[in-house]
């Protein structure tokens, strides 16, 4: 192979084993990434790299142009971590599934103040102050919601302020003492400064596995734009839907706010008609009475009902209508005639999954 192929073209590496595999700890793979000088884009995934040699050369100067990261499903060491997050050009970042041997997991669960005196825990010792635009972190393990503290309360900051556009956040397992932490996340000022926030993962199609329903509100008024995702499962009692932690939370939302747009994504995870849940449920008129209070000023409202199966074209108007009947005085304010302000679209796949102007 010619060594200036893998100087100028390669512009994506992905990393990632699965299985057990000795070649990701060879010094060969350090070398091979080393010649790679044009990289852009870098995926790491289901792998420990803990003492693993190639992953100082991340801290190098020809790797000080990857704009976008992935560490998913990755063991490592605070200071891996700190390695991987070496270019000043960071404009993409997604967080899942982190196991940080430097953060016991006892710790993640009852929470980390970076900025205490008595906070031994290692943490960045200069601002690293990079751009990122656009950031998901998705807590599933105990590390993840101690980089989710990292992040709110360390003493030189990791992401720049101001730079943020999108921000996704979820948390497969939560408590309601948790939030509170979640709140904090919200307001620091890496992230309270962005455009849109994106509650839920696309992954997993809701925000948390957990019985959300007696949360203490979610405050995102801060937002220009909120999407808000949860599941229709196929029995009700099946999951936890964040329906009614929703509609809390949209009730919560202050007057005169910066929220002007917002989207619910609701995954049903069945394509059969029988399975829709009964229009009679509580939560309805609660969700139902939170989107149309006289707190919200919305310019938009977008509802998507994604199904997990194939649905003929005679099943849409069906989950149209049925979602119109659990949400009347929603379907009366912006779905009338009278008003263009709203929409509600019911697609057969996942893939579309794009959201409109």
């Amino acid at each position: 192979m010619n060594p200036m192929l893998l100087t100028v073209h390669p512009r994506t590496l992905i990393l990632g084993s699965m299985n057990e595999s000795h070649l990701l700890d060879t010094p060969f793979l350090g070398a091979l990434i080393a010649r790679m000088k044009n990289l852009r884009t870098v995926s790491i995934t289901y792998c420990d790299v803990e003492g693993w040699p190639y992953v100082n050369v991340f801290a190098t100067p020809s790797k000080l142009q990857i704009t976008s990261l992935e560490i998913r499903r990755v063991q490592m060491t605070f200071r891996e971590f700190m390695t991987l997050l070496s270019s000043p050009c960071l404009t993409h970042l997604r967080l899942s599934a982190l196991t940080i041997g430097d953060y016991p997991s006892s710790e993640g669960e009852l929470g980390i103040d970076f900025t205490s005196p008595d906070c031994r825990f290692p943490q960045p010792q200069s601002a690293l102050q990079r751009p990122i635009q656009d950031f998901r972190l998705d807590v599933i393990t105990t590390s993840d919601i101690v980089i989710m503290d990292l992040i709110a309360t360390s003493r030189h900051p990791i992401i720049a302020e101001g730079s943020m556009i999108n921000v996704s956040f979820s948390s497969e397992w939560s408590l309601d003492e948790h939030v509170s932490r979640f709140q904090r996340f919200l307001d620091c000022k890496a992230v309270k400064s962005a455009q849109k926030l994106h509650l839920g993962s696309p992954d997993e199609y809701f925000f948390t596995e957990e019985d959300s329903s007696e949360y203490d509100p979610l405050i995102f008024d801060r937002f220009k734009t909120v999407e808000l995702r949860s599941v229709i499962p196929r029995h009700w009692d099946e999951y936890e839907t964040e329906f009614q932690w929703w509609a809390n939370s949209l009730s919560a939302v202050r007057v005169g706010s910066a929220l002007k747009k917002l989207r619910l994504i609701v995954t049903f995870i069945s394509s059969e008609m029988s399975d829709l849940p009964d229009v009679a449920l509580p939560v309805w008129p609660n969700l139902d009475a939170a989107l149309c209070g006289r707190n919200l000023a919305l310019d938009r409202l977008v509802i998507d009902v994604f199904s997990m199966g194939r649905l003929t074209e005679w099943k849409k108007p069906i989950i149209k209508n049925w979602f119109f009947t659990c949400l009347p005085k929603t379907y009366k304010k912006y779905f009338t005639k009278e008003t263009k302000n709203a929409s509600l679209r019911v697609h057969d796949s996942l893939e579309d999954d794009d959201d409109d102007d």
